[in-house]
């Protein structure tokens, strides 16, 4: 597996996300999803989610299957030019972003895991402002941490 194999089913279920809130009126547009290899030069919609990777761990050895995890970030830029406008779109996602991924911790089979990071790390911040191409937007980044299921190999000893 790779980051490759399984962000395209976090695109999708962000935009199951996005979609549920604005059917409810808790976001004043339908939004838009980018997954890591899609991001735009500039905002053109709000809300917007972007999908991507802060970084990352990997494990093997010569008996032992490679195991990749991700750090990975959903940003969600909101529309709104206050803080107070953010935080009113911002308190009913981190319900639904819950929900959403909470109920795929596989991610259809595609990965061991997909969980919040463990506390002290915070599985969510904001809503703040946050900075894009050279605009600043009110919005939230909700962190993940992502195990790939191991992939065997064979490491090949030093001389």
């Amino acid at each position: 597996m790779s980051f490759q194999t399984w962000s395209p089913r976090v695109k999708t279920l962000m935009q199951e996300v996005l979609t549920e809130a604005y059917s409810a009126k808790e976001t004043s547009a339908l939004g838009e999803v980018y997954d890591y290899n899609e991001w735009p030069g500039t905002l053109t919609a709000l809300p917007t989610a972007l999908i991507g990777t802060r970084g990352g761990n990997t494990s093997y050895g010569m008996s032992a299957p490679r195991i990749l995890q991700h750090d990975m970030a959903i940003w969600v830029y909101l529309p709104g030019l206050t803080l107070a406008e953010g935080m009113a779109q911002a308190v009913p996602l981190v319900d639904r972003v819950w929900k959403k991924f909470a109920a795929n911790l596989t991610l259809g089979s595609r990965v061991s895991n997909f969980t919040p990071p463990a506390p002290p790390a915070k599985w969510y911040e904001g809503p703040d402002f946050l900075g894009y191409g050279s605009a600043s937007h009110v919005g939230m980044i909700f962190n993940y941490l992502v195990k790939e299921s191991g992939e065997s190999f064979t490491v090949e000893a030093g001389a």
